[in-house]
């Protein structure tokens, strides 16, 4: 039973940061879900330190997580070949907490999602799971290419 719940529950997690709420007449709901609430996307080529992509832009998070087609992702399993491509992060501030006035304006990482060269599967790692997942093609050819984004 245990071991179920712990299966069951990186799951639920990544369904509900994927999917999000979804409200009658509410226009994109469900596609973005969590992601978009991100205010900030990074995204670091593997093995390098450099960043390859960084936008605070609402409008350009709205536009990024649209690309991702995520409605159209399917659980699936990594080849066993797979080449990390692309690691992006999605941060948001930082929660006020009981007894505080304000954040200090430090980021806490919300999702990493790892992207695979010529490969169109993504790993996404949420409250230390990871899920495999098959997207489509030309959601993994934007993703490995950060550099052509904006």
């Amino acid at each position: 039973m245990k071991r179920m719940a712990l299966m069951v529950l990186p799951v639920l997690a990544a369904c509900t940061l994927l999917g999000g709420c979804s409200l009658a007449g509410e226009e994109n709901a469900g596609q973005g879900g969590d992601l978009e609430k991100a205010q900030e996307i990074r995204a670091v080529r593997a093995g390098e330190e450099e960043t390859a992509y960084d936008t605070t832009d609402r409008d350009a998070i709205e536009a990024f997580v649209e690309k991702l087609q995520i409605d159209e992702w399917k659980l699936g399993e990594l080849p066993e070949d797979a080449q990390e491509s692309v690691v992006y992060t999605f941060q948001q501030e930082a929660t006020v907490l009981f007894g505080e006035t304000s954040t200090d304006g430090s980021m806490d990482r919300m999702v990493e999602l790892t992207t695979y060269d010529g490969s169109p599967y993504v790993t996404l790692h949420v409250l230390g799971q990871s899920l495999d997942f098959e997207i489509p093609q030309d959601a993994a050819e934007y993703l490995n290419h950060p550099e052509d984004i904006g």
